[in-house]
């Protein structure tokens, strides 16, 4: 039954639900970066093996994928991470539409390839098509992923996504590049990497397979959905605009150029972005109901997100020449204007992840559809104009269409949070901070070592592995000390408070001396947290889902309720 009073949360669970959510966020950020490191030697390798407009080709196919796998999804998966009440019944159907989805937009694209070809103006795209579109219907064949985020298995998520990327990528894709298959290299990568990811779900998360189709939960997982996918399109077609735009007026090389760039800028931010996004979704979505809650998730995340990201904006800023030369070679240089432009999107783009998570949480997709409307008509509108100034043009008008929807996601997630610009900006200072000391730190660094004319991998290393570790090392031990980085030291003490053995002793070794275990009792309040509000609305605290009439649902093996 509906409690009649609402009751103040529960300090204890406060802490719980940070320590499960830095975690996730910990597992989640090893994965990526693992994989980030897998993904930046692959490139070195085909950029050198793959000429920039093969690479616009799979370019062009992987716009089309992406914009078809968001109606193949349905917006059911983020149904089944954030449904009370979840049932057997709700994951066959979920499934058995996936299925469906996946397999009628297969043949739907296969059906029209040549008419894509024709659009983009790409002859050579036509026999690419049918094979990249059958990564739809590899990727629907499973809800398992789905699964593992509602559980917050973050850490089994990681491992097998990092697996199917070293298995298509680092192996299928790179060893075919060497043997002189060119775009069929890359086209092969893909497909090996959606089986193999496809296959290992079944393996670590299998559920009911069985078809099914009624009504009554597919409603269920539509009503949110709904709202969910159409966001999904619209902010699809924002991300891809630019590119849809970039290869139908500039053309494949244009587009290679383009792609190599955002996918060296998106490496660090995208991946930052995606372990914020998935991990903070559900643990938002548990306490959606409290404000005051969800309000610290959003202040803390943010901020702690900025902190990592502004650094590593300055720093691809600084030495992107250096960079591109290394990753992607020499003869990729034209795009070091484009891509200096982008990497000023890195904060931008990670942040407002934030804020999508939290409108996701709390159910309000239709008002995140809208702004997304937004974003999607100023980024096409954009390109189509920075496009006279070239790939460097596009990029600029992007990153304005990009500074606008971060503020207009940022305001509606503070008027839902109750909180103001004034907070915000706040919990902010520590990112501003950082990143001055590491313009102090690392653009000095640079500029000897081109001085002493060192070769751009030295550079790079010198000015990312000093560079930044100073700079990190610095804020971490001086954070205790300055009032404005308060939230840097609760924020280290929280991953030093779930780290255990020798991993702890490390790391509280390099973080120094100011911070000590948390000795306190389990209902105590964390240090750095204000104490708890109590919420006027009724706190998410059950772990037992229930259907609509109140009776525990048969739960089928591999299906846990969210947290």
């Amino acid at each position: 039954m509906m409690p009649t009073e609402a009751q103040p949360p529960d300090p204890a669970d406060d802490g719980q639900l940070r320590a499960r959510t830095v975690r996730g966020m910990g597992w989640n950020l090893v994965g990526v970066w693992l994989q980030a490191v897998l993904q930046i030697g692959v490139l070195v390798l085909l950029a050198r093996l793959v000429t920039p407009e093969e690479f616009g080709v799979v370019a062009a196919a992987l716009i089309v994928v992406s914009l078809t796998s968001l109606v193949a999804a349905a917006g059911l998966g983020p149904a089944l991470v954030q449904l009370k009440g979840l049932t057997e019944m709700h994951v066959r159907v979920a499934f058995t539409t996936f299925l469906l989805l996946g397999a009628g937009l297969w043949l739907l694209v296969t059906w029209q390839a040549g008419s894509i070809a024709d659009l983009f103006g790409m002859p050579d795209l036509q026999p690419v098509i049918p094979v990249m579109g059958s990564v739809l219907l590899l990727r629907n064949l499973t809800v398992g992923d789905w699964l593992l985020q509602r559980r917050l298995d973050f850490r089994t998520l990681a491992v097998l996504e990092l697996q199917s990327y070293a298995v298509g990528f680092g192996l299928v894709s790179v060893t075919l590049a060497l043997m002189g298959a060119g775009l069929a290299s890359i086209v092969a990568g893909h497909v090996v990497q959606a089986v193999v990811r496809t296959t290992l779900l079944f393996i670590r998360a299998p559920h009911p397979a069985r078809p099914a189709l009624r009504w009554r939960e597919l409603r269920d997982l539509l009503e949110f959905g709904g709202g969910h996918v159409l966001g999904l399109v619209i902010g699809r077609t924002a991300v891809q605009g630019d590119n849809l735009i970039v290869g139908r007026w500039l053309g494949p090389v244009a587009l290679g150029l383009y792609g190599r760039a955002y996918q060296l800028m998106v490496l660090p931010s995208e991946l930052i972005g995606q372990v914020a996004n998935r991990v903070l979704f559900p643990s938002m979505a548990s306490v959606h109901r409290d404000r005051p809650r969800l309000g610290r998730i959003f202040l803390a995340s943010s901020a702690g997100l900025a902190i990592i990201t502004v650094p590593t904006a300055v720093f691809s800023i600084i030495v992107a020449p250096e960079l591109v030369h290394v990753v992607l070679g020499a003869d990729w240089l034209d795009l070091v204007p484009a891509f200096r432009v982008m990497a000023i999107g890195i904060v931008l783009r990670t942040g407002f992840k934030v804020s999508d998570a939290l409108l996701q949480a709390t159910g309000h997709v239709y008002k995140r559809a809208a702004r997304l409307a937004v974003y999607a008509a100023t980024t096409v509108g954009g390109a189509f104009v920075g496009q006279r100034w070239g790939i460097t043009g596009v990029a600029a008008f992007v990153l304005g269409a990009l500074a606008i929807h971060a503020v207009m996601m940022t305001q509606l997630a503070l008027q839902l949070t109750e909180l103001r610009w004034g907070a915000f900006l706040r919990a902010h200072v520590p990112a501003v901070l950082t990143g001055a000391a590491t313009v102090l730190v690392v653009g000095p660094l640079t500029v000897g070592l081109r001085t002493a004319a060192a070769l751009p991998p030295l550079v790079v290393l010198g000015a990312g592995a000093v560079g930044l570790a100073a700079t990190g090392l610095l804020t971490f031990r001086t954070a205790p000390s300055i009032p404005a980085m308060h939230a840097v030291a609760a924020l280290v003490e929280d991953v030093l408070d779930v780290s255990g053995g020798s991993a702890a002793s490390a790391l509280r070794r390099v973080a120094g001396g100011r911070y000590t275990p948390r000795d306190q009792a389990p209902d105590q309040t964390p240090r750095h947290d204000n104490p708890p509000t109590p919420s006027a609305e009724e706190p998410e605290h059950e772990l037992v889902d229930t259907d609509r009439n109140g009776q525990q649902p048969l739960r089928p093996s591999g299906v846990t309720p969210a947290p």
